[in-house]
Protein backbone atom coordinates (compact mmCIF):
# COMPACT_ATOMS: atom_id res chain seq x y z
CA UNK A 1 0.00 0.00 0.00
CA UNK A 2 1.71 3.22 -0.86
CA UNK A 3 2.30 5.71 1.86
CA UNK A 4 1.45 9.42 1.48
CA UNK A 5 3.93 11.57 3.23
CA UNK A 6 0.82 13.55 4.80
CA UNK A 7 -0.03 10.40 6.55
CA UNK A 8 3.33 9.38 7.18
CA UNK A 9 3.76 12.53 9.02
CA UNK A 10 0.49 12.61 10.65
CA UNK A 11 1.44 8.43 11.99
CA UNK A 12 4.56 9.95 13.25
CA UNK A 13 2.78 12.86 14.88
CA UNK A 14 0.20 10.31 16.76
CA UNK A 15 1.83 7.75 17.20
CA UNK A 16 5.11 8.25 18.56
CA UNK A 17 3.89 12.09 20.78
CA UNK A 18 0.41 10.99 21.46
CA UNK A 19 -1.77 13.58 22.95
CA UNK A 20 1.84 15.65 23.33
CA UNK A 21 1.33 18.76 20.40
CA UNK A 22 2.66 17.83 17.34
CA UNK A 23 1.66 20.61 15.08
CA UNK A 24 1.20 23.34 18.20
CA UNK A 25 3.93 23.95 20.00
CA UNK A 26 6.30 21.74 18.34
CA UNK A 27 9.35 24.53 18.19
CA UNK A 28 9.35 24.43 21.97
CA UNK A 29 8.89 20.91 22.59
CA UNK A 30 12.36 20.38 21.24
CA UNK A 31 14.47 23.61 22.66
CA UNK A 32 17.55 22.85 24.27
CA UNK A 33 17.58 22.64 28.10
CA UNK A 34 20.01 21.09 30.59
CA UNK A 35 18.30 17.43 29.41
CA UNK A 36 19.41 18.00 25.37
CA UNK A 37 21.21 14.73 25.64
CA UNK A 38 21.04 11.97 28.36
CA UNK A 39 23.20 12.67 31.58
CA UNK A 40 21.88 10.00 34.17
CA UNK A 41 23.74 6.47 34.34
CA UNK A 42 24.35 4.41 32.47
CA UNK A 43 22.90 2.04 35.22
CA UNK A 44 23.21 -1.57 36.18
CA UNK A 45 20.06 -2.57 37.62
CA UNK A 46 16.60 -1.86 36.59
CA UNK A 47 14.70 0.17 37.81
CA UNK A 48 10.55 1.79 36.74
CA UNK A 49 8.54 4.41 37.43
CA UNK A 50 4.57 3.76 36.71
CA UNK A 51 2.05 6.51 37.07
CA UNK A 52 -1.47 6.20 37.64
CA UNK A 53 -3.34 9.27 36.52
CA UNK A 54 -5.99 9.63 37.96
CA UNK A 55 -8.38 12.24 35.98
CA UNK A 56 -11.17 14.29 37.02
CA UNK A 57 -10.08 14.84 40.48
CA UNK A 58 -9.93 11.92 42.67
CA UNK A 59 -12.07 12.95 45.93
CA UNK A 60 -9.09 11.82 48.16
CA UNK A 61 -11.57 12.84 51.31
CA UNK A 62 -13.52 9.75 51.07
CA UNK A 63 -10.38 7.65 49.94
CA UNK A 64 -8.42 7.98 53.14
CA UNK A 65 -10.40 9.35 56.59
CA UNK A 66 -9.65 9.60 59.80
CA UNK A 67 -10.49 6.80 62.18
CA UNK A 68 -9.78 8.19 65.01
CA UNK A 69 -13.19 8.89 67.18
CA UNK A 70 -12.42 12.70 67.37
CA UNK A 71 -10.97 13.63 63.81
CA UNK A 72 -13.65 10.56 62.46
CA UNK A 73 -16.66 12.66 64.01
CA UNK A 74 -15.12 15.76 62.56
CA UNK A 75 -15.01 14.45 59.32
CA UNK A 76 -18.76 12.96 59.53
CA UNK A 77 -19.80 16.32 60.59
CA UNK A 78 -18.67 17.95 57.45
CA UNK A 79 -19.26 15.32 55.26
CA UNK A 80 -22.49 14.99 55.72
CA UNK A 81 -24.84 12.18 53.44
CA UNK A 82 -21.57 11.64 51.73
CA UNK A 83 -19.92 10.23 55.20
CA UNK A 84 -19.04 6.28 55.41
CA UNK A 85 -20.26 5.08 58.73
CA UNK A 86 -17.12 4.30 60.97
CA UNK A 87 -17.54 0.14 61.07
CA UNK A 88 -17.38 0.08 56.79
CA UNK A 89 -14.31 1.15 57.04
CA UNK A 90 -11.09 -0.41 56.78
CA UNK A 91 -8.85 0.71 59.43
CA UNK A 92 -5.04 1.18 58.59
CA UNK A 93 -2.73 -0.76 61.24
CA UNK A 94 -0.38 1.49 63.03
CA UNK A 95 3.34 0.66 64.16
CA UNK A 96 2.16 2.39 67.47
CA UNK A 97 -1.60 1.86 69.13
CA UNK A 98 -4.90 2.33 67.43
CA UNK A 99 -5.62 3.15 63.58
CA UNK A 100 -5.50 6.78 63.14
CA UNK A 101 -6.47 6.45 59.29
CA UNK A 102 -8.97 3.86 57.28
CA UNK A 103 -9.15 3.19 53.50
CA UNK A 104 -12.50 3.48 51.64
CA UNK A 105 -14.31 0.01 51.96
CA UNK A 106 -13.51 -0.69 48.72
CA UNK A 107 -10.02 -0.67 48.82
CA UNK A 108 -9.03 -3.73 50.73
CA UNK A 109 -6.65 -4.80 48.56
CA UNK A 110 -4.74 -1.71 49.09
CA UNK A 111 -5.14 -2.06 52.99
CA UNK A 112 -3.02 -5.68 52.89
CA UNK A 113 -0.42 -4.21 50.93
CA UNK A 114 -0.33 -1.69 53.71
CA UNK A 115 -0.08 -4.16 56.49
CA UNK A 116 2.22 -6.00 54.11
CA UNK A 117 4.22 -2.96 54.44
CA UNK A 118 4.14 -2.48 50.63
CA UNK A 119 2.11 0.70 50.34
CA UNK A 120 2.63 4.20 51.73
CA UNK A 121 0.19 6.83 51.81
CA UNK A 122 1.48 10.77 51.05
CA UNK A 123 -1.13 13.02 52.26
CA UNK A 124 -2.35 16.39 51.27
CA UNK A 125 0.04 16.73 48.44
CA UNK A 126 -0.67 19.58 45.31
CA UNK A 127 1.17 22.36 43.49
CA UNK A 128 2.80 24.93 45.27
CA UNK A 129 5.56 27.70 43.94
CA UNK A 130 6.62 27.54 47.59
CA UNK A 131 5.20 26.73 50.59
CA UNK A 132 2.93 28.37 52.84
CA UNK A 133 3.75 29.14 56.37
CA UNK A 134 0.00 29.41 57.74
CA UNK A 135 -3.00 29.42 56.49
CA UNK A 136 -2.72 33.24 56.57
CA UNK A 137 0.03 33.35 53.60
CA UNK A 138 -2.74 32.25 51.29
CA UNK A 139 -5.63 34.14 52.46
CA UNK A 140 -3.22 37.43 52.17
CA UNK A 141 -1.70 36.17 48.82
CA UNK A 142 1.57 36.93 50.28
CA UNK A 143 2.87 34.01 48.80
CA UNK A 144 2.96 32.87 44.97
CA UNK A 145 -0.30 31.18 44.30
CA UNK A 146 -0.43 28.16 41.70
CA UNK A 147 -1.90 28.86 38.14
CA UNK A 148 -5.58 29.01 37.56
CA UNK A 149 -6.61 26.35 41.10
CA UNK A 150 -9.56 24.37 40.90
CA UNK A 151 -8.94 24.24 36.91
CA UNK A 152 -9.13 21.08 35.64
CA UNK A 153 -6.69 21.29 32.36
CA UNK A 154 -4.70 23.76 34.55
CA UNK A 155 -4.48 21.21 36.83
CA UNK A 156 -3.37 18.76 35.54
CA UNK A 157 -0.63 20.52 33.77
CA UNK A 158 0.69 21.44 37.31
CA UNK A 159 0.91 18.32 38.37
CA UNK A 160 2.12 16.38 35.24
CA UNK A 161 5.00 19.22 35.00
CA UNK A 162 5.18 20.21 38.17
CA UNK A 163 5.28 23.80 36.85
CA UNK A 164 2.59 25.40 39.41
CA UNK A 165 3.36 28.64 37.90
CA UNK A 166 1.58 28.24 34.17
CA UNK A 167 2.06 26.64 30.93
CA UNK A 168 4.77 23.54 30.07
CA UNK A 169 5.91 22.05 27.29
CA UNK A 170 7.55 19.09 29.20
CA UNK A 171 6.06 16.90 31.83
CA UNK A 172 8.83 15.33 34.65
CA UNK A 173 8.01 11.69 33.76
CA UNK A 174 9.45 12.80 30.55
CA UNK A 175 11.98 15.09 31.89
CA UNK A 176 13.69 11.69 33.88
CA UNK A 177 13.30 9.52 30.33
CA UNK A 178 15.31 12.54 28.69
CA UNK A 179 17.85 12.58 31.86
CA UNK A 180 18.17 8.80 31.54
CA UNK A 181 20.48 6.59 29.33
CA UNK A 182 19.58 3.63 28.64
CA UNK A 183 22.76 1.00 27.13
CA UNK A 184 19.85 0.02 24.30
CA UNK A 185 17.44 2.00 22.07
CA UNK A 186 14.95 -1.42 21.42
CA UNK A 187 12.05 0.38 23.45
CA UNK A 188 11.91 4.18 24.18
CA UNK A 189 12.16 5.29 28.30
CA UNK A 190 8.66 6.18 28.64
CA UNK A 191 5.80 4.84 27.20
CA UNK A 192 2.26 5.99 27.52
CA UNK A 193 -0.37 3.04 27.37
CA UNK A 194 -3.46 3.91 25.28
CA UNK A 195 -3.00 7.66 25.90
CA UNK A 196 -0.11 9.79 25.58
CA UNK A 197 -0.01 13.27 27.74
CA UNK A 198 2.35 15.90 29.21
CA UNK A 199 3.43 13.64 31.77
CA UNK A 200 5.30 11.69 29.55
CA UNK A 201 6.39 14.13 27.40
CA UNK A 202 10.80 15.24 27.54
CA UNK A 203 13.01 16.91 25.84
CA UNK A 204 14.24 14.67 22.91
CA UNK A 205 12.91 11.73 24.32
CA UNK A 206 8.77 11.39 23.14
CA UNK A 207 6.66 8.69 24.38
CA UNK A 208 5.79 5.94 22.67
CA UNK A 209 1.69 5.38 22.82
CA UNK A 210 0.36 1.93 22.17
CA UNK A 211 -2.61 0.38 23.24
CA UNK A 212 -3.68 -1.79 26.49
CA UNK A 213 -4.35 -5.27 26.52
CA UNK A 214 -5.38 -7.97 25.27
CA UNK A 215 -3.66 -6.28 22.35
CA UNK A 216 -0.52 -8.28 21.82
CA UNK A 217 2.81 -6.38 22.96
CA UNK A 218 4.09 -7.17 19.23
CA UNK A 219 1.10 -6.29 17.80
CA UNK A 220 0.43 -2.98 20.19
CA UNK A 221 3.91 -2.06 18.46
CA UNK A 222 3.63 -1.61 14.73
CA UNK A 223 -0.03 -0.54 15.24
CA UNK A 224 1.13 3.37 14.60
CA UNK A 225 3.18 2.22 11.69
CA UNK A 226 0.69 2.78 8.04
CA UNK A 227 0.80 -0.03 5.31
CA UNK A 228 3.51 -2.18 4.16
CA UNK A 229 6.53 -2.33 7.31
CA UNK A 230 8.88 -4.44 5.26
CA UNK A 231 12.59 -3.88 4.48
CA UNK A 232 12.38 -2.24 1.22
CA UNK A 233 9.08 -0.60 1.32
CA UNK A 234 7.97 3.02 1.00
CA UNK A 235 7.57 3.17 4.16
CA UNK A 236 10.69 2.28 5.89
CA UNK A 237 12.38 4.36 3.40
CA UNK A 238 10.42 7.35 4.16
CA UNK A 239 11.15 6.63 7.88
CA UNK A 240 15.25 6.72 6.95
CA UNK A 241 14.66 9.79 5.58
CA UNK A 242 12.85 11.42 8.25
CA UNK A 243 15.07 10.02 10.52
CA UNK A 244 18.10 11.47 8.76
CA UNK A 245 20.61 14.68 9.78
CA UNK A 246 18.45 17.19 7.81
CA UNK A 247 14.98 16.97 8.56
CA UNK A 248 13.37 18.84 11.68
CA UNK A 249 14.52 18.21 15.56
CA UNK A 250 10.95 17.30 16.08
CA UNK A 251 10.54 14.55 13.26
CA UNK A 252 13.87 13.02 13.19
CA UNK A 253 12.93 12.28 17.16
CA UNK A 254 9.73 11.06 16.24
CA UNK A 255 11.01 8.79 13.83
CA UNK A 256 13.70 7.31 15.79
CA UNK A 257 10.70 6.33 18.41
CA UNK A 258 9.11 5.28 15.55
CA UNK A 259 11.93 2.78 13.98
CA UNK A 260 12.57 1.62 17.68
CA UNK A 261 9.22 0.52 17.89
CA UNK A 262 9.11 -1.05 15.11
CA UNK A 263 12.41 -2.84 15.12
CA UNK A 264 11.23 -3.97 18.32
CA UNK A 265 8.19 -5.59 16.95
CA UNK A 266 10.08 -7.77 14.36
CA UNK A 267 12.29 -8.71 17.39
CA UNK A 268 9.22 -9.36 19.79
CA UNK A 269 8.29 -13.21 17.88
CA UNK A 270 6.00 -14.36 21.32
CA UNK A 271 4.04 -12.12 23.26
CA UNK A 272 4.99 -12.12 26.61
CA UNK A 273 2.61 -14.04 29.57
CA UNK A 274 2.51 -14.10 32.73
CA UNK A 275 0.70 -16.34 35.70
CA UNK A 276 -0.59 -13.03 37.90
CA UNK A 277 -3.98 -12.88 36.22
CA UNK A 278 -5.82 -9.38 36.02
CA UNK A 279 -9.36 -8.20 36.03
CA UNK A 280 -10.83 -7.27 32.96
CA UNK A 281 -10.66 -3.13 33.62
CA UNK A 282 -9.68 0.03 31.97
CA UNK A 283 -6.71 0.17 34.50
CA UNK A 284 -6.32 -3.63 34.54
CA UNK A 285 -5.84 -3.77 30.88
CA UNK A 286 -3.29 -0.81 30.92
CA UNK A 287 -1.16 -2.46 34.04
CA UNK A 288 -1.18 -5.87 32.13
CA UNK A 289 0.21 -4.21 29.04
CA UNK A 290 2.75 -2.39 31.54
CA UNK A 291 3.91 -5.93 33.33
CA UNK A 292 4.56 -7.34 29.77
CA UNK A 293 6.52 -4.23 28.42
CA UNK A 294 8.97 -4.97 32.10
CA UNK A 295 9.36 -8.30 31.21
CA UNK A 296 10.57 -7.60 27.49
CA UNK A 297 12.19 -5.17 28.92
CA UNK A 298 14.60 -7.91 30.72
CA UNK A 299 15.46 -9.49 27.31
CA UNK A 300 17.11 -6.55 25.83
CA UNK A 301 18.95 -5.19 28.28
CA UNK A 302 16.58 -1.50 29.39
CA UNK A 303 17.92 -0.14 32.72
CA UNK A 304 15.31 2.89 33.24
CA UNK A 305 12.00 3.12 32.40
CA UNK A 306 8.65 5.31 32.82
CA UNK A 307 5.07 3.78 32.11
CA UNK A 308 2.05 6.47 32.42
CA UNK A 309 -1.51 4.63 33.17
CA UNK A 310 -4.41 6.36 33.27
CA UNK A 311 -8.24 6.12 34.94
CA UNK A 312 -11.28 8.38 34.12
CA UNK A 313 -14.11 9.56 35.33
CA UNK A 314 -13.45 10.85 39.14
CA UNK A 315 -15.24 14.05 37.85
CA UNK A 316 -17.75 13.32 40.58
CA UNK A 317 -20.29 16.46 40.81
CA UNK A 318 -23.30 14.16 41.07
CA UNK A 319 -24.20 10.52 42.30
CA UNK A 320 -21.05 9.82 44.23
CA UNK A 321 -22.36 8.13 46.88
CA UNK A 322 -20.51 6.33 49.69
CA UNK A 323 -20.45 2.31 48.93
CA UNK A 324 -22.80 2.38 45.94
CA UNK A 325 -21.92 5.57 43.65
CA UNK A 326 -19.53 6.05 41.06
CA UNK A 327 -16.65 6.98 42.71
CA UNK A 328 -17.01 3.20 44.53
CA UNK A 329 -16.58 1.70 41.74
CA UNK A 330 -13.47 3.76 40.94
CA UNK A 331 -12.27 2.44 43.83
CA UNK A 332 -12.78 -0.95 43.10
CA UNK A 333 -11.04 -0.75 40.24
CA UNK A 334 -8.02 0.72 41.61
CA UNK A 335 -7.20 -1.41 44.19
CA UNK A 336 -7.69 -4.64 42.41
CA UNK A 337 -5.59 -3.85 39.39
CA UNK A 338 -2.66 -2.28 41.74
CA UNK A 339 -3.07 -5.12 43.32
CA UNK A 340 -2.53 -7.42 40.28
CA UNK A 341 0.33 -5.03 39.30
CA UNK A 342 2.22 -5.97 42.42
CA UNK A 343 1.32 -9.48 42.04
CA UNK A 344 3.20 -9.18 38.58
CA UNK A 345 5.79 -7.47 39.74
CA UNK A 346 6.70 -10.24 42.35
CA UNK A 347 6.51 -13.11 39.89
CA UNK A 348 8.87 -10.97 38.23
CA UNK A 349 11.08 -10.88 40.46
CA UNK A 350 11.29 -7.37 40.51
CA UNK A 351 8.72 -5.72 43.07
CA UNK A 352 11.44 -3.61 44.85
CA UNK A 353 12.77 -2.36 41.43
CA UNK A 354 9.06 -0.98 40.22
CA UNK A 355 7.79 1.78 42.39
CA UNK A 356 3.96 2.72 40.75
CA UNK A 357 2.50 5.88 42.02
CA UNK A 358 -1.32 7.85 41.61
CA UNK A 359 -1.54 11.39 40.86
CA UNK A 360 -4.87 13.17 40.56
CA UNK A 361 -4.92 17.36 39.29
CA UNK A 362 -6.66 17.75 42.74
CA UNK A 363 -9.39 16.29 45.34
CA UNK A 364 -12.85 17.04 45.90
CA UNK A 365 -14.66 19.58 48.70
CA UNK A 366 -15.38 18.09 51.85
CA UNK A 367 -18.62 19.40 52.17
CA UNK A 368 -20.93 17.85 49.18
CA UNK A 369 -22.79 20.06 47.17
CA UNK A 370 -26.28 18.68 48.69
CA UNK A 371 -27.80 15.77 50.48
CA UNK A 372 -29.02 12.59 49.56
CA UNK A 373 -28.43 10.05 46.82
CA UNK A 374 -27.81 12.67 43.72
CA UNK A 375 -24.80 14.50 46.33
CA UNK A 376 -21.72 14.68 44.82
CA UNK A 377 -18.51 17.26 45.08
CA UNK A 378 -16.61 20.07 44.13
CA UNK A 379 -13.17 21.08 42.88
CA UNK A 380 -10.55 21.21 45.41
CA UNK A 381 -6.75 21.29 45.81
CA UNK A 382 -4.61 19.21 48.12
CA UNK A 383 -5.51 15.73 48.36
CA UNK A 384 -3.87 11.47 49.25
CA UNK A 385 -1.61 9.50 47.24
CA UNK A 386 -0.66 6.46 46.74
CA UNK A 387 3.03 4.84 46.33
CA UNK A 388 3.32 0.85 46.05
CA UNK A 389 6.35 -1.43 45.64
CA UNK A 390 9.18 -2.98 47.95
CA UNK A 391 11.56 -0.59 47.77
CA UNK A 392 8.80 1.88 49.96
CA UNK A 393 9.08 2.84 52.93
CA UNK A 394 5.09 1.00 53.57
CA UNK A 395 2.78 1.25 56.60
CA UNK A 396 3.38 4.69 57.06
CA UNK A 397 1.54 8.10 55.99
CA UNK A 398 3.88 10.98 54.64
CA UNK A 399 3.25 14.73 54.83
CA UNK A 400 0.45 16.07 57.16
CA UNK A 401 -2.97 15.15 57.02
CA UNK A 402 -5.19 18.24 57.22
CA UNK A 403 -7.79 19.40 59.78
CA UNK A 404 -10.99 18.14 58.88
CA UNK A 405 -12.91 21.47 59.50
CA UNK A 406 -14.09 24.11 56.84
CA UNK A 407 -12.58 27.30 57.85
CA UNK A 408 -10.22 25.49 59.35
CA UNK A 409 -6.60 26.11 59.41
CA UNK A 410 -6.17 24.24 56.73
CA UNK A 411 -8.58 25.50 54.19
CA UNK A 412 -8.37 27.34 51.36
CA UNK A 413 -12.11 28.48 51.82
CA UNK A 414 -13.34 31.14 54.41
CA UNK A 415 -16.29 32.17 56.06
CA UNK A 416 -19.91 30.92 56.93
CA UNK A 417 -19.51 29.02 52.87
CA UNK A 418 -16.17 27.53 53.35
CA UNK A 419 -16.41 24.24 52.02
CA UNK A 420 -12.78 22.23 52.71
CA UNK A 421 -10.56 22.76 50.01
CA UNK A 422 -7.25 21.78 51.70
CA UNK A 423 -3.96 23.82 51.25
CA UNK A 424 -1.02 20.97 50.26
CA UNK A 425 1.28 20.99 52.87
CA UNK A 426 3.54 18.63 50.65
CA UNK A 427 4.31 19.83 46.92
CA UNK A 428 3.98 17.75 43.72
CA UNK A 429 8.13 19.05 43.35
CA UNK A 430 8.74 17.17 46.83
CA UNK A 431 6.49 14.43 45.68
CA UNK A 432 8.02 13.84 42.35
CA UNK A 433 11.95 14.77 43.66
CA UNK A 434 11.67 11.89 46.28
CA UNK A 435 10.84 9.33 43.55
CA UNK A 436 13.35 10.70 40.79
CA UNK A 437 15.83 10.38 43.79
CA UNK A 438 14.84 6.39 44.53
CA UNK A 439 14.79 6.74 40.50
CA UNK A 440 18.79 7.15 40.10
CA UNK A 441 18.89 11.22 39.77
CA UNK A 442 21.88 12.71 41.28
CA UNK A 443 20.96 15.48 44.31
CA UNK A 444 22.69 18.10 42.20
CA UNK A 445 20.48 17.39 39.17
CA UNK A 446 16.76 17.52 40.86
CA UNK A 447 17.11 21.50 40.66
CA UNK A 448 17.40 21.19 36.79
CA UNK A 449 14.35 18.42 36.74
CA UNK A 450 12.06 20.20 39.09
CA UNK A 451 12.77 23.71 38.93
CA UNK A 452 10.63 25.37 41.80
CA UNK A 453 12.54 22.16 44.41
CA UNK A 454 14.72 24.92 45.55
CA UNK A 455 11.83 26.96 47.59
CA UNK A 456 11.45 23.67 49.90
CA UNK A 457 13.64 23.10 52.81
CA UNK A 458 13.02 19.34 52.17
CA UNK A 459 13.91 17.86 49.17
CA UNK A 460 12.94 14.25 49.85
CA UNK A 461 9.81 13.04 51.73
CA UNK A 462 11.47 9.50 52.82
CA UNK A 463 9.09 7.45 51.65
CA UNK A 464 11.50 5.47 49.30
CA UNK A 465 13.70 3.11 50.60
Amino acid sequence: MAVSRRRFLKSLGGGALGAASFLSGADRLFQMNAWADPTGGPYEDYKALVCVFLYGGNDANNTVIPYAEAEYQAYAAARGSLAFERDALLPLKAANGDPAYALHPSLSGLQSLWDGGKLAILANAGPLVYPFASRQDYLKRSVQTPYQLFSHSDQQTAWQSSEARGSATTGWGGRLASYTRNPTDSLPNTIAINDGDLFSTGVGASPLVIPAAPTELSRALTLNHPGDQSPNSTYRRMLENAGGRDAPALVRAAARIMAQSLETSMELSVNPTLTQSFSWSGLGNQLLQAAKLIKFAQTVGIRRQVICCSMGGFDTHTSQGTTWGSHAGLMQELSTALTEFHGATQELGLADRITTFTMSEFSRTLKPNGEGGGAGTDHAWGGHHFILGDAVRGGAMYGRFPQMLPDGEDDADSGAEARGRWIPSSSVDQYAATLARWFGVNDGDLAYLFPNLKNFDSQDLGFMA
